[in-house]
């Protein structure tokens, strides 16, 4: 296929963004149902012109800003969230690559994903250990070259990826090492073993790592604590909450829309509504319009975060770094509660029927759910807590 010159307008991107939602909510439902992976998607998101966001223009890329990158994600997962979050996770490589990486190294690198021979996966994540921080998958030297030896989990869009970032030990110094390794390289297994009740299309299970041999130049030479902080508080820490969240609301509207559509076309008023039909019950009005209100809430909220995040993109300080990673933990707060809200309203507004797994409308509440659980909602609400009461920002982390 062909690839689509990346976009560098910011309207261009986002109309992109949204002629592929609507492309890939077709069949949503039932890839979900059959827990089918959505190889044509993914194949034709490479080429889609929105590959490229976070490659430099004077590399062919968007030179796009967190904020764009970030819109076109809450778009995509207004359409199949599944997609979306493997577009977060690659959109997410490219920058990681080019803040960690030598110049020459980024150059080739964004040359293979603006022509589409590049689509960044992971395998981050264990599972075991004492935190999500102890990580077991070790990288250790020998001779000029590293050895890759474990087993991650949560690899999101694993079955799409041509290479793969990782974190491991390196057990002769205790270092934590961020590494690039190809996904054909030998003693690379994928195991499509994920069976969360959300999120079933992702390829969010296992990667072993056998004896895997990669070259140094598959090392970063940046210490991953300080490209995620570093003394001026790098925003890069901040990015991931900001797509989990735009994910959500994705998922929040795709809700919206199934349940506005079934009650305007498929429900029968209840017997004690004083309508016609279900459309006019203005008890259903009601619901529907507190839920779009919370919906509404979160983009707001999201879209001060996003402007808040491009600031500190650009003026990297402590305090604007705090700010911003408040604003986004507020908005998640509220997306959190708007994507459950929908899901669950969903079907006390539209009946029985919608339940039937011909429909598969459960799969909004069941993304929403699994994806909040990514990392607990009240530990956000006791930071930003801290922040109003203490003005005590938030730590340097992943997750904050």
């Amino acid at each position: 296929m062909t690839p689509t010159a990346p976009l560098q307008d910011r309207n261009a991107i986002l109309d992109r963004a949204h002629e592929l939602a609507h492309e890939f909510e077709t069949g949503a439902a039932e890839r979900d149902r059959e827990r089918r992976f959505p190889t044509e998607q993914m194949q034709q998101l490479r080429t889609s012109g929105l590959q490229a966001l976070f490659v430099p223009r004077d590399q062919g890329g968007s030179g796009a800003l967190y904020s764009d990158a970030v819109r076109v994600v809450r778009i995509l997962a207004a359409g199949d969230s599944n997609i979306a979050q493997m577009a977060f996770i690659h959109i997410h490589g490219v920058e990681l690559y080019n803040l960690s990486m030598p110049p020459a190294l980024q150059a080739e690198h964004n040359k293979r994903v603006v022509s589409g021979e590049l689509w960044w996966t992971n395998a981050y994540s264990e599972l075991g250990g004492k935190s999500i921080f102890d990580y077991r998958v070790k990288i250790e030297p020998d001779g000029s070259d590293w050895i890759v030896n474990g087993t991650k989990f949560y690899s999101t869009g694993s079955l799409a990826g041509d290479e793969a970032y990782i974190n491991g030990v390196n057990p002769e110094t205790g270092e934590i090492l961020l590494a690039y390794v190809p996904m054909d390289a030998e003693g690379v297994t994928v195991v499509d073993d994920w069976s969360g009740m959300g999120q079933r299309t992702t390829a969010s299970g296992t990667t072993q790592f056998d004896n895997v041999r990669i070259s140094s130049d598959r090392i970063s030479p940046t210490a991953l604590v300080d490209t995620l902080s570093g003394p001026d508080s790098l925003i890069l820490g901040v990015l991931p909450q900001a797509y989990f969240g735009a994910i959500l609301l994705g998922i929040a509207r795709n809700a919206v829309t199934d349940a506005a559509g079934y009650i305007a076309e498929r429900s029968r008023p209840w017997i004690h509504a004083v309508a016609e039909s279900a459309a006019e019950d203005q008890l259903l009005q009601r619901q529907m319009g507190n839920i779009q209100a919370h919906v509404d809430a979160g983009a707001a909220l999201q879209d001060s975060a996003y402007e808040l995040m491009d600031y500190a993109r650009e003026n990297r300080t402590p305090e604007t770094r705090a700010r911003a990673a408040i604003e986004l933990h507020k908005s998640k707060i509220i997306v959190v509660e708007a994507a459950l809200k929908a899901g669950e309203g969903l079907f006390q507004m539209c009946g029985a029927a919608s339940t039937l797994d011909t429909l598969n409308l459960g799969r909004h509440w069941r993304n929403a759910r699994t994806l909040s659980l990514h990392d607990p909602i009240h530990y956000k609400e006791q930071v930003v807590g801290d922040y109003v009461i203490n003005g005590n920002p938030p730590p340097v982390s992943f997750y904050t």
